[in-house]
């Protein structure tokens, strides 16, 4: 009779990713808009992991830490999606109108204003 095979081998547990994070750049070096855009992508990455808090973190230092990023706008408008995917749907619907209010005829405008639709609010408040 054959002898019994041998138990598979162990392998460590899996570990989560590591977790990455961006070092602040003066918002006046021509590096800004480069940390600028590694931070706004970390906030999509949390975004799509469906990591809603972590993507509005990120997102808040884009527009806190690089006042002048070329990612000011996806930012603000990425902030008031994760916001509304945490059920905080006030200060979601509060940033999307600040896109509309900032940035006009932008793809993030048109974004926002769909969006704003969707949820049956109005474009600007009322008063």
């Amino acid at each position: 009779m054959p002898s019994p095979l041998p138990p598979p081998p162990r392998f460590p547990p899996a570990h989560p990713p590591p977790t990455l994070s961006i070092p602040t750049v003066s918002a006046t070096s021509p590096a800004a808009n480069t940390a600028s855009n590694a931070q706004f992508y970390l906030g999509e990455i949390s975004y799509k992991q469906k990591k809603y808090d972590e993507a509005v973190a990120a997102y808040e230092k884009v527009l806190t830490n690089y006042p002048k990023s070329f990612k000011l706008g996806p930012a603000r408008l990425r902030k008031g999606m994760a916001l509304i995917e945490l059920g905080q749907k006030t200060a979601g619907v509060r940033e999307l109108r600040e896109v509309v209010k900032r940035y006009p005829g932008s793809d993030e405008d048109r974004l926002a204003r769909t969006k704003l639709k969707e949820l049956g609010v109005a474009i600007t408040p009322t008063r």
